[in-house]
């Protein structure tokens, strides 16, 4: 499993959601990673609406 695979995995992020970059900080303890869909329409059913990529 790659590095980015396990941070989605730890997420629980599913397609089309995918962490693209992982930057570890370990002076400031600190993880930011940025997830990314692509261009097309994302349904949030939780909410009952859909954004555009």
């Amino acid at each position: 499993m790659r590095d980015f695979e396990l941070h989605q995995a730890l997420l629980g992020l599913r397609d089309p959601w995918k962490v693209i970059t992982v930057d570890l900080n370990r002076t400031r303890q600190r993880v930011a990673m940025t997830v990314d869909a692509g261009t097309d329409p994302h349904a949030y059913p939780e909410y009952q609406l859909v954004a555009s990529g």
